[in-house]
C-alpha cells in the first residue's frame, strides 16, 4: 500500500472515479466498495495514520480510516422554467398524391320505403304556343232574309231657319254677344212661316207628328201663343195655308235655349195621298200672347207618331 498526501485524495480520488485506473487495478472501482444507493458512487478508504490509500471489498472503510465517496451523483436539481416557444417550422412539400385504390364492390339495394305523402299541386305552367291557324271552313248557306226594316230617314227632320220662307226671310241675330241665323217671331201681330217637308214613305201611315221648337226669348218671359201645323197639297190644288191650330207656350225664363214641344196633325190634305207638304210655324194674336218680346226659333225638330 503506498502513502499519498491528503492534497492529492481528491485528485487521486477524481482519477480513480473517471478512468477506473486505481494503483493498475481498472475494474476494482466497477467491482468493490460500490454504495448501493440512488446516488451510487465508489468508497476509498484512507488511512489516518500515515494518509495512505485503500479501496475496500465492501462500501465501508475498516477502523482507523476515513471514508471517501467518490462518483456519487448529486441530488436532482429543481425544475427549469418552461422555455419560449420555438419559431413555426417551414411547411413541408406536398406529399405526392396516392394511386386511386380499387372501387368497391357496390352494396346490396335496400328494401323500397313507405310511399310519401302526395305533394301539393304545382303552379300552373306557361301557357303554350298558340297552335296555327286552321283551314278556314265552307261558306255557310244564305240565311232567310229578314223583315223590312224601318227607314232610316223615318225617325225625324231638322229644320233650319233657312228652310223657312218669310218675307223677311231668315235673319242673323245676336244672341249671348254671337250671331246667329234666326226665324223671328215678332209680338202683336198674327205671323205665319212655311217650310217645305220630305213626307218619307213610312210616314204616310202616321197618327200624327211631333214639333220640337228650339227658340231664345227676349227680356220678356211672359206667355206667347204658338201656331203650327202640317198642310198637304195634292196637283191643281191652290197653295194657301189656311189651316191651323195655337198652343200656349210659357218660356222657363228670359234668357237662354228653350223647348217647345207640340203635337199637330196634317190640317190640310192627307199624308197618305198629297204630293207636297209644308210645316207651319208662326205666332197669333190672342188674349194669351203676353210676351212683348222676339222669339227667335233656332232650329223645328219633326217627328212622326204612329
Amino acid at each position: 500500500m503506498h502513502k499519498v498526501s491528503g492534497k492529492w485524495v481528491k485528485a487521486i480520488g477524481a482519477a480513480v472515479i473517471s478512468s477506473g485506473l486505481v494503483f493498475g487495478v481498472a475494474s476494482a472501482a466497477q467491482s468493490y466498495g460500490k454504495i448501493d444507493t440512488v446516488w451510487g458512487g465508489y468508497v476509498v478508504c484512507i488511512s489516518k495514520a500515515d494518509s495512505s490509500v485503500k479501496i475496500p471489498l465492501k462500501a465501508k472503510c475498516p477502523t482507523g480510516y476515513t471514508t471517501k465517496i467518490f462518483g456519487a451523483r448529486g441530488q436532482t436539481g429543481r425544475t427549469g422554467a418552461v422555455g419560449a416557444t420555438g419559431a413555426q417550422g417551414v411547411q413541408g412539400e406536398q406529399g405526392v398524391q396516392g394511386e386511386q385504390g380499387i372501387q368497391g364492390i357496390s352494396g346490396v339495394q335496400g328494401e323500397q320505403g313507405i310511399q310519401g305523402v302526395q305533394g301539393e299541386q304545382g303552379i300552373q305552367g306557361i301557357s303554350g304556343v298558340q297552335g296555327e291557324q286552321g283551314i278556314q271552313g265552307e261558306l255557310g248557306q244564305i240565311g232567310a232574309q229578314g223583315a223590312a226594316g224601318q227607314d232610316a230617314s223615318a225617325e225625324s227632320v231638322v229644320l233650319t231657319p233657312d228652310d223657312f220662307a218669310t218675307n223677311a226671310g231668315s235673319v242673323t241675330a245676336s244672341l249671348s254677344g254671337y250671331p246667329h241665323k234666326v226665324l223671328v217671331l215678332p209680338p202683336g201681330t198674327n205671323f205665319k212661316a212655311m217650310a217645305p217637308l220630305v213626307m218619307h214613305s213610312s210616314w204616310r201611315s202616321a197618327t200624327s207628328f211631333t214639333l220640337e221648337i228650339l227658340y231664345v226669348t227676349g227680356a220678356d218671359s211672359s206667355t206667347w201663343v204658338l201656331e203650327h201645323g202640317l198642310v198637304g197639297y195634292g196637283v191643281g190644288d191652290d197653295v194657301l195655308p189656311n189651316v191651323s191650330v195655337e198652343s200656349t207656350v210659357t218660356p222657363t225664363g228670359s234668357s237662354g235655349l228653350q223647348r217647345a214641344v207640340v203635337t199637330t196633325n196634317v190640317f190640310k190634305g192627307s199624308a197618305a195621298s198629297s204630293d207636297l207638304f209644308e210645316v207651319v210655324v208662326g205666332r197669333w194674336q190672342t188674349a194669351d200672347n203676353l210676351n212683348a218680346s222676339d222669339i227667335y226659333v233656332l232650329a223645328v225638330k219633326v217627328s212622326p207618331n204612329f
